[in-house]
């Protein structure tokens, strides 16, 4: 349950990179990074949530994809258990989030309309994570919850959906890509951060404003 985790949020320079304006981040992904070092076989269970829908990997392994869908009154996490993902020695954690605001476009046949069936309170691309790392005897060794681990965040300057009016009856939506743009390794160890931001901290996951008249809501992952 959500002790001590932050959202995370995309700084101001990630959008000057691109010349990208705040009003104009619907259908845009951006990727969130932690790396962990172990030195030892380790445990590790998390809550995991983002608005508006992410998707995770853990050592280039595709882990789940979520949040469970909600509405404008109540938003889900999943609590996952990511021992069999880990290894010793470098360890990533690889989120990519994507934002829908449903009230970024009256239409859906305006460029940038929001996919109707993702309803999120808005707010841009944000993400949640709480877990520690335990070893055999129960100690911690290391973290990945979001405000006090080593997150990175990266905003996508190459791809984003849009809408065209062919679109409008299907209920869909296109994706545009420039592979000039592409940063195809960012989920693995090879990828060179230095030009990643330090995402912006927020409110606190269990008091925030951000979910203050709406329900955060658990959705238990098993396998």
């Amino acid at each position: 349950m959500w002790n001590h985790a932050v959202w995370l949020g995309v700084p101001k320079q990630e959008l000057k990179k691109w010349n990208i304006l705040e009003g104009d981040l619907t259908g845009r992904f951006a990727y969130y990074r932690c790396e962990v070092k172990l030195d030892e076989p380790a445990e590790l269970t998390i809550d995991i949530s983002a608005n508006s829908r992410y998707r995770l990997w853990v050592n280039e392994r595709p882990v789940l994809s979520g949040p469970c869908k909600g509405d404008l009154y109540r938003h889900y996490y999943e609590t996952v258990d990511l021992t069999e993902y880990l290894k010793i020695g470098k360890n990533i954690l690889a989120v990519q989030v994507l934002y829908s605001n449903a009230y970024s476009a009256v239409k859906q046949t305006d460029e940038r309309a929001g996919i109707f069936g993702v309803l999120t309170p808005g707010g841009g691309h944000r993400l949640a994570v709480e877990g520690e790392l335990r070893n055999e005897d129960g100690k911690t060794v290391g973290s990945v919850t979001t405000g006090s681990a080593d997150w990175k965040v990266y905003l996508d300057g190459s791809f984003y959906l849009k809408s065209y009016a062919v679109t409008e009856n299907l209920g869909a939506v296109c994706e545009e890509l420039d592979f000039q743009k592409l940063p195809g390794n960012w989920k693995t160890e090879a990828c060179d951060t230095s030009g990643w931001s330090l995402p912006c901290e927020l409110e606190e996951v269990k008091t925030d404003s951000f979910f203050e008249s709406v329900g955060l809501c658990s959705c238990e992952i098993k396998k």
